[in-house]
């Protein structure tokens, strides 16, 4: 079997897996407070560690407090993560087209749908690559509705630019830029609504045990201050992350190398094929004058859609043997 992706083993992950097992603290604790100060000291405002970025999407929807046919806005392309979180919090889904060229959704193509039942839009940061969120931006603001960004494709920790959404929600996944077998970071930059969106992570409540632990509180009681569900990372995954993200611009030089190899194996499969290649830090574009097109993010090849009919593409690989 010949896997689709090997996920990294960094010289000192096994160490530092190690120092947290023995901790004691494999729940929600200090690790993912690490996490989560990470993007704050980056972008301002809040943040709270996730099971995964679907349960990011699915806070930040709950934060929107959805009423009857409230609408938002998604790309037509992403994974089903991005509409499934929203809908599970209620909201109607309007499919917005993209962009021909990057696949992305854009002000252009969102505005037709927005209606005064919408009630945010959400922009995806597609294979790496940055989406248009300025223009998004000013027409949300414009509009008066809030804009989400889902960077799971995209960990922007080390740009200048802070996230420009309400909320944006990062990936921990397997296979994204700083794997952790899974988890997730909910953004914010409202800090008033930081008591609210932890609650919605966490049953209900706002704090948490390492905090109490920390500061030597004990409460008799617990008070729930919202209906939420169980949705916070632990220890273990957020070492993993920590490490990772310690680690992450040596990761995607070994990932632009992966991108290259394939490059240069796929320029001679085939005389009707030829490659003119975009690579930059964040994302590879590989055009093809056939129309086939392959794209590769920083983690990994993700997808390869060929444009040419499908029963002629294998009709010319079938003459060549």
């Amino acid at each position: 079997m010949i896997p689709l992706y090997r996920p990294p083993i960094v010289p000192e992950l096994e160490q530092k897996m190690l120092e947290c097992l023995r901790s004691g603290w494999w729940g929600y604790g200090p690790e993912c407070h690490r996490l989560e100060s990470r993007l704050v000291e980056h972008a301002g405002g809040w943040a709270v560690a996730t099971s995964s970025c679907t349960a990011a999407l699915h806070v930040a929807g709950r934060m929107l407090q959805v009423s009857p046919d409230d609408e938002v806005i998604v790309p037509a392309i992403t994974f089903v993560s991005t509409p499934m979180a929203f809908r599970s919090c209620g909201f109607r889904i309007r499919v917005a087209d993209v962009d021909d060229e990057t696949l992305l959704l854009t002000e252009k193509t969102a505005k037709p749908l927005i209606t005064n039942r919408t009630r945010a839009i959400v922009v995806v940061h597609l294979y790496g690559q940055k989406a248009p969120v300025e223009g998004l931006r000013a027409l949300c603001d414009e509009r008066g509705i809030s804009l989400v960004e889902d960077c799971a494709h995209r960990l922007d920790l080390d740009d200048k630019d802070r996230p420009l959404g309400d909320y944006a929600c990062y990936s921990f996944n397997a296979v994204k830029e700083a794997p952790a077998g899974e988890g997730g970071l909910l953004w914010c930059l409202d800090e008033r609504l930081e008591s609210k969106g932890r609650a919605l992570s966490n049953l209900g409540l706002a704090g948490d045990t390492w905090q109490r632990s920390a500061n030597l509180q004990h409460r008799d009681y617990q008070f729930y201050s919202e209906i939420g569900l169980k949705l916070r990372l632990q220890d273990v995954a957020a070492t993993m992350a920590n490490v990772m993200l310690d680690n992450r611009r040596n990761l995607h030089q070994k990932r632009q190398a992966v991108f290259r190899y394939y490059e240069r194996a796929l320029q001679n499969c085939s005389p009707e094929l030829s490659f003119a290649a975009q690579l930059n830090e964040r994302v590879g574009m590989i055009q093809l004058s056939s129309g086939a097109r392959i794209k590769s993010d920083s983690t990994t090849v993700e997808t390869i859609e060929l444009c040419m009919d499908r029963e002629r593409w294998l009709e010319m690989k079938n003459a060549e043997g």
